[in-house]
């Protein structure tokens, strides 16, 4: 099963959706994949915490 959650305004809490289905998927024994194309990495911010490392390179870099 594939989830997108996809919204181009701001604020309206894509992130928590995402991390809310993410941990109920993984919590029922699924395994689990976040791709966090944020600039402003919210989503990994909350999986790893405010004091992670955070990549110097974003999904622009890549592509």
């Amino acid at each position: 099963m594939i989830r997108v959650v996809f919204n181009q305004k701001g604020g309206v809490g894509k992130s928590s959706i995402a991390v809310n289905l993410a941990a109920i998927s993984a919590y029922n024994g699924l395994k689990t994949l976040i791709i966090d194309l944020d600039p402003q990495c919210n989503t990994t911010h909350y999986l790893l915490g405010d004091d992670s490392n955070l990549p110097t390179s974003d999904i622009r870099d890549f592509f």
